[in-house]
């Protein structure tokens, strides 16, 4: 049972081209329907081609006919260099605001999950935590199949939807995300206790990035609420 609607909210679709990024000639072309669409696409694009680089400072350089971004990436411990993306494409581009309302209302209803998670049913919404960037995902496990629904958040707040369909057999979740950028693809997740509950462990994930069910993120809030 998956909750909320994806009525008005699209699948995004990225699309890259063009160059390496090691000049402005050279430029990655980013297309994408609007400004946190692309703004997502280029940090996805990052951490898929430059794993353990820090991304550093950004500017952009408008012309007439085109807008290029550039991106410093540092390496410990004097590696470093520069990027360059074509976003003419989603440049200063908003989202509609039924886009925004139907993204919210998906989100709002998300948080209204109330299922516990299992280890031998993963079905209910999973979470990264409150960090700057991250996903929700809502799980709904029938037999070994697996489907759900989702969305990444970042600094601008609900950025894109995805939907999701795997399957979980032996102890391992492995799933799909529809999200089109270019890191969301195939993820394997085995399920773990922790000493707050069960969590996914996503073992494709260069730090082991772990995702959890609403009711530990719930838990974690009130004793941090508790602790002020």
């Amino acid at each position: 049972m998956l909750l909320g609607s994806f009525a008005e909210a699209k699948i995004p679709v990225v699309k890259y081209s063009g160059g390496d990024g090691s000049s402005p000639e050279k430029a990655v072309i980013v297309t994408a329907d609007n400004d946190p669409i692309g703004v997502s696409a280029v940090f996805d694009y990052l951490r898929q081609h430059f794993p353990g680089y820090e991304i550093g400072e950004s500017s952009t350089h408008e012309t007439p006919k085109r807008v290029i971004e550039s991106y410093v990436l540092m390496k410990a411990p004097k590696k470093k260099k520069t990027l360059f993306f074509d976003i003419t494409a989603f440049y200063d581009k908003s989202e509609s605001n039924e886009e925004i309302a139907a993204k919210n209302d998906f989100a709002a209803a998300t948080d209204k999950d109330g299922r516990i998670p299992t280890k031998g049913d993963l079905s209910g919404t999973w979470s990264v935590g409150p960090d700057l960037v991250g996903y929700v995902v809502q799980l709904d496990q029938k037999g070994e199949s697996v489907t759900g629904r989702g969305y990444f958040w970042g600094c601008v707040g609900t950025i894109a939807m995805f939907e999701a369909a795997g399957t979980y057999k032996a102890g391992i979740l492995r799933i799909k995300f529809s999200e089109t950028t270019q890191s969301h693809a195939w993820h394997r997740f085995k399920p773990i206790e922790g000493k707050d509950g069960l969590q996914l462990v996503d073992l494709d994930s260069e730090y082991r990035e772990t995702i959890y069910p609403n009711e530990v993120l719930a838990k974690r809030r009130k004793e941090a609420e508790s602790a002020q």
